[in-house]
C-alpha cells in the first residue's frame, strides 16, 4: 500500500521540518538534516538510509513501531529507495550469467 501512494511534493519539506522540531537540540543532526535538505535526490536514497544518521533510525524505528504517521511521512524516501533498488537490480542482473546472485548487505 506505501508504495502506492502517490508521491507528494511537499512531504520531503514537512519531513524536513519535522526532523528539525525532534532534533532542535542535536546540532549534529540538526548539521544532517541541512544536508539532507541540500544535497538530497531519489537516487541518493539508498546512500542516505544507509548512512549513520537521524533518516536510519527514524524510519527503523517506526516500522519497527507501526507508527503509520511516521511511515507515511517518509513515504517518498521509502519509494524512492524501492525505486533505487528495483533500478540497480536490473543493472546488475542484466550483466550476470549465473543461475544464483549472492548479494550482501
Amino acid at each position: 500500500t506505501l508504495f502506492e501512494l502517490k508521491p507528494n511534493e511537499n512531504a520531503r519539506a514537512a519531513y524536513i521540518e519535522h526532523c528539525r522540531v525532534i532534533y532542535v537540540d542535536d546540532p549534529h543532526n540538526l548539521r544532517m538534516i541541512d544536508e539532507f535538505e541540500r544535497d538530497y535526490a531519489p537516487d541518493k536514497a539508498i546512500y542516505w538510509y544507509s548512512r549513520s544518521s537521524f533518516i536510519f533510525e527514524m524510519i527503523n524505528q517506526s516500522l519497527r513501531l507501526l507508527e503509520a504517521n511516521i511511515i507515511t511521512m517518509t513515504a517518498f524516501l521509502l519509494q524512492d529507495i524501492q525505486h533505487h533498488l528495483e533500478r540497480l537490480h536490473q543493472e546488475q542482473l542484466s550483466g550476470y550469467d549465473e543461475t544464483c546472485l549472492v548479494v550482501y548487505r
